[in-house]
C-alpha cells in the first residue's frame, strides 16, 4: 500500500515538473509581449520558485502524516483480525472436542 501511495506522488510530482516547463515557456512568453527585464524577471522566478517548494515541502509533509496514521490504522486492524482468526481457531478446536466426547460416549 506504501508503494502504491509513494508512486502515486512521485507521478504527481512528474506531472508537475512537466507543467513547471510548459510554465517557464508561457513565462518567457508573457516577459516578450509585455517588455519586463531579465532582473525583474528573475527575482520573480526566484520568489514563485520559493513559494512553489514550500508548498511541496508542506504536501509532502501532509502526506506523510497521512501515510503514518494510514499504516497505524493498517495495523490496529491486522491485530484485531489476527485475534479474531485466533479465537476463532480455539472455538473450533473446542468444538471438535466435544464432538468427540459426545461420540465417544455415545
Amino acid at each position: 500500500m506504501k508503494g502504491i501511495v509513494r508512486k502515486g506522488f512521485l507521478v504527481g510530482l512528474g506531472v508537475t515538473t512537466l507543467t513547471a516547463g510548459k510554465m517557464e515557456k508561457a513565462i518567457k512568453e508573457f516577459l516578450k509581449e509585455h517588455d519586463i527585464n531579465k532582473a525583474e524577471a528573475e527575482q520573480a522566478a526566484k520568489a514563485f520558485l520559493t513559494d512553489v517548494k514550500r508548498h511541496q515541502e508542506r504536501a509532502i509533509d501532509a502526506l506523510q502524516r497521512e501515510m503514518k496514521k494510514a499504516e497505524q490504522h493498517l495495523k490496529r486492524h491486522a491485530a484485531k483480525a489476527r485475534k479474531g482468526a485466533a479465537k476463532k481457531r480455539r472455538a473450533t478446536k473446542k468444538q471438535a472436542a466435544m464432538k468427540q466426547e459426545l461420540r465417544e460416549q455415545g
